[in-house]
């Protein structure tokens, strides 16, 4: 291509024409100088060979394009009707003609699955340890490999290839089947709960089976056939997807039919089973009506209207049923078995109770009809009677925004500042960013300058303020709230107004000419205040005198109790055990008492509490197993644990210890987090009263179950005849699910703090608490706080710190957030796999740290599947952001729940290479 340069331009200068082209002989062209007389021949020369330039190189980007241009697609392995066997690779390889594609044209190929059991297609991307993509451009194919194939994997995967043109698409697509022994996926309980004299059903849900593939069978508990009275039905059953469901019914059972039935699937590569366990005991089910399912969470559009049922069985006489229904709004409504009440615009209408003899079954309907979103909350069903139950589930409202002003018209003085407020209810929440906003005049505002735009979300409800400052009369207009989701919007307007210097505004926001006070007004101004301040002294003489009222008479309650019974006393002795004192308390109802005076909120009463033996005690606190009356309102004495500060504890740590019990009881309930049910503050020592978990702390628990040696006594012969002592090893008794069902429970527990903002900082074995029924609580929030408002907590006191536990992060800059919390899980994991061994065994503090700064990791136990120790690596990576969520760790051990493996293999346990470090170094100091 020719181009105008410097150098023609020197040619120009020398009275030469530079545009001149000959022919070298080379098949090129090249510039030749000719006289400048010349210049009106040789100047269409130039025209014609620039001419022929362009057309030849528009002519070779034609060309490179055309090579690039896709022709077709083919997937050439696996063979169509070749079944993949679980557990082993799938790779799909696709070919794109013509060959040698350039790489840019193979990595927009995609990869689609269309499941063959819920006809949804998904795009598939690489995912670690699980799906590659690989591309090839010596023979232009893109290789799909799927690792540790399962059923769920099986569908019809499809290449896809589209033309630069965006329009044109190449398909293929290849049939995946799987093949091996049977996999159950349902039920999620083996324990089923059935009403006596009424229908009965056992289901199960697995994949493995085509159709009569299978040898299905069903047994009870001592191997044998089902009784007559039980019937086989076949479920639903998909060809393709291999799923198919298994019903074992009866109508009408019996106490002869509770026991266990065991269904046992078998095909030609193995076989599955499953045991189920049919109890008739007092049960109580709350669910939607319609809702086959019986979610704990219920979700209705706005507007709309929705029934409960709830139904009780098995019980001895017939149950007192009551409803309660707490909404996001504040307001709640208790209604009885007689029904119908009207509450926050809540309509309740009861069904009448039907009984079934001889076994008594009760069932009730509540209904609300024009559902809003103040309707949101939950929804508690309650049998009382010989055996109380409670039941509840969530209530969630969605649809569009509903927009509420206060004030439709505001005043405002120019110069001054005013704010503007209104109210979004709506579900799902609006985007503050895009979704809410405010105009002047229709015209949107943004948050800068004179305008500032608060918005506050809570729930289903948000609340917007816009602060004008410096009023101007340009702002004296009409404004609007608008909100919006993806169900709709909705808007309120807000007037400005104000009034010119020298007058007043109105009750009707009318301007008034301002008058100055007269003398009569001042006086009568005056009077008022005097009349006020002489109301205000009496009242205060009156109250001063009823509260010293009753102070006399709770001294005397007091004086008289003590003359009545012997108080508890706890001791303790030399060697640091605990003793106690206490005769038979002869309780009453302090309520009645003393004009009324009761105790209010969560405090609890310390006369109901009586101590039995201290669990365990710190540096500067004690628990103590406890007994408290009706704290649960069973009416009965309850075993609770109760914590206290020593005598000898500082203000520090006493402040340290409310602090610990401020942020428990703000804590919501959560299976997996220790119980707080009440305390007693109005003297010393305060005490804080929680669940009591019989099997102790986990760490203990666990290095309790270790396997143990046993001797024999002296004198057993052995097989040479000489009496010796023979060591044999038992067995241990934990089993690799329940270590796994413990990582999981604290899993969920952890997640339940990180949704409400709190950080743990110490998650421990040791601060796990298990209960008889092997219900992990977690519990010791000394160090934990609210984060809520910002993303971590940064220590500022300096004290001893679980050092073994804590993150790259927190142990150099003292930063505490839920990724810290992450990473000391992983190490309760490492705790839990190797039966309570010491973090980093055989190093000391300064040490751990200078590991862990280093990015240096503990080795995986050789009793721990590679998935497992996959998911410490995961919570131990150097950038907190890099660390899976709680929820992703809860997500990933159900996911390994659901293949049944065997994740820790106690049978190779070596217990020399984790040694518990004596004494526990529970507090260290860099």
């Amino acid at each position: 291509m020719l181009t105008k340069s410097k150098p023609t331009r020197r040619l120009q200068d020398r009275g030469e024409h530079p545009h001149a082209i000959a022919d070298r002989g080379d098949g090129y062209r090249a510039l030749v100088t000719r006289p400048c007389k010349r210049r009106e021949r040789e100047g269409v020369h130039e025209a014609l060979g620039l001419l022929l330039l362009v057309l030849l190189h528009t002519s070779g980007v034609k060309g490179g394009k055309e090579m690039d241009v896709i022709k077709s697609v083919q997937i050439t392995q696996p063979s169509e009707e070749t079944p993949t066997i679980i557990g082993t690779d799938l790779t799909i390889v696709c070919e794109i003609l013509p060959r040698n594609l350039p790489r840019e044209v193979l990595t927009s190929v995609e990869w689609i699955r269309e499941d063959n059991h819920f006809q949804k297609r998904v795009t598939i991307k690489p995912q670690e340890n699980k799906i590659d993509i690989f591309y090839n451009t010596n023979d232009s194919s893109v290789a799909l490999k799927v690792y540790n194939i399962s059923y769920l994997d099986q569908g019809k995967y499809i290449c896809s290839a589209t033309q630069r043109d965006h329009v044109t698409i190449f398909q293929d697509f290849r049939e995946v089947f799987a093949a091996g022994p049977p996999v159950i996926i349902y039920p999620y309980t083996q324990e089923v709960k059935a009403a006596l004299y009424n229908e009965a059903e056992l289901e199960v849900d697995f994949y493995g089976c085509r159709t009569d593939e299978c040898n299905i069978t069903w047994l009870d508990e001592q191997s044998r056939n089902i009784r007559e009275t039980w019937k086989d039905e076949k479920g639903e059953t998909d060809s393709k997807s291999l799923y198919s469901s298994r019903k074992l019914t009866s109508e009408n059972v019996t106490h002869d039919d509770l026991h266990s039935y065991t269904c046992v699937i078998q095909n030609v590569y193995g076989k599955a089973s499953v045991t189920f366990i049919l109890k008739a005991d007092p049960f109580l089910l709350l669910c939607e009506k319609y809702d086959s399912g019986c979610f704990r969470s219920v979700d209705k559009p706005a507007r709309s209207s929705v029934m409960f049922k709830c139904t009780s069985a098995n019980h001895r006489v017939i149950p007192k049923l009551s409803w309660n229904m707490s909404f996001a709004n504040g307001s709640s409504v208790t209604v009885g078995n007689k029904g119908g009440d009207k509450v926050a615009n809540v309509e309740v209408i009861f069904a009448s109770v039907s009984v079934n003899d001889p076994n008594p079954l009760v069932t009730s309907y509540l209904t609300i009809k024009d559902t809003q979103y103040s309707h949101t909350g939950n929804i508690t069903c309650l049998i009382s009677g010989p055996s109380e139950f409670k039941s509840t589930l969530s209530f969630n409202i969605f649809g569009s925004p509903k927009v509420v002003v206060k004030d439709d018209t505001v005043a405002a003085n120019l110069g001054h500042q005013v704010s503007l407020n209104c109210t979004i209810f709506v579900n799902p929440p609006c985007d503050q960013a895009d979704d809410l906003w405010w105009t002047a005049s229709g015209s949107p505002i943004n948050s800068t300058g004179r305008y500032y735009i608060q918005t506050v979300m809570s729930g289903i409800t948000t609340i917007s303020t816009l602060t004008i400052y410096d009023v101007q009369q340009e702002d004296i207009t009409i404004f609007e709230c608008r909100g919006r989701n993806s169900y709709g919007r909705d808007s309120k307007t807000v007037k400005l107004v104000t009034c010119p210097q020298g007058f007043l505004m109105g009750p009707d926001f009318q301007c008034i000419e301002e008058e100055f006070p007269t003398l009569t007004l001042v006086l009568s101004m005056t009077f008022c205040l005097i009349v006020v301040t002489v109301v205000v002294a009496v009242v205060f003489i009156v109250y001063r005198k009823k509260m010293l009222q009753k102070h006399e008479c709770t001294m005397e309650r007091v004086m008289q109790e003590s003359e009545k019974r012997r108080h508890v006393k706890i001791v303790f002795t030399n060697s640091g055990q605990l003793t106690q004192e206490f005769e038979k308390v002869r309780l009453q109802s302090e309520s009645e008492r003393c004009n009324g005076e009761f105790l209010s909120g969560d405090e609890f009463p310390r006369e109901r509490i009586r101590f039995l033996d201290c669990l365990g005690e710190g540096t500067f606190g004690k628990v103590v197993r406890s007994e408290a009356l009706n704290i649960i309102g069973t009416g009965r004495w309850e075993v609770v644990a109760v914590k206290m500060c020593k005598e000898t504890a500082t203000d520090t740590e006493k402040a340290d210890f409310l602090n610990e019990l401020l942020l428990l009881r703000k804590i919501p309930k959560h299976l997996n987090i220790v119980t707080y049910y009440g305390c007693c503050t109005r003297s010393d020592p305060v005490l804080m009263v929680m669940e009591y978990a019989p099997n102790g702390d986990l760490l203990t628990y666990l290095r309790g179950r270790r396997p143990k040696k046993s001797e024999p006594e002296t004198g057993e012969a052995t097989e040479n005849g000489d009496n010796e002592k023979t060591t044999t090893i038992t067995p241990p008794t934990l089993t690799s699910k329940e270590l796994f069902a413990f990582s999981l429970q604290i899993a969920r527990g952890m997640k339940h703090l990180s949704d409400n903002n709190i950080v743990h900082r110490d998650v421990a074995a040791r601060n796990v608490l298990l209960t008889d029924r092997g219900v992990c609580k977690i519990t010791d929030f000394g160090l934990a706080r609210d984060i809520h408002g910002s993303d971590n907590y940064e220590r500022r006191s300096k004290g001893p710190l679980p050092i073994r536990w804590m993150a790259p992060e927190a142990l150099i800059d003292g930063r505490h957030s839920t990724w810290s919390d992450v990473w000391s899980y992983g190490i309760l994991v490492w705790e839990v796999v190797t039966l309570g061994a010491s973090p980093y065994p055989g190093m000391s503090a300064s040490q751990v740290f200078k590991f862990v700064n280093d990015g240096k990791k503990m080795e995986k136990p050789q009793h721990c599947t590679d998935d497992l120790y996959d998911l410490m690596t995961q919570c131990w990576r150097q950038s907190s952001a890099k660390r899976p969520t709680f929820d992703d760790i809860c997500s990933q051990l159900e996911t390994l729940l659901e293949r049944e493996g065997d994740y820790i293999n106690l049978a190779l346990f070596e217990e020399k290479d984790y040694a518990v470090l004596e004494p526990l170094l529970l507090e260290e100091r860099l």
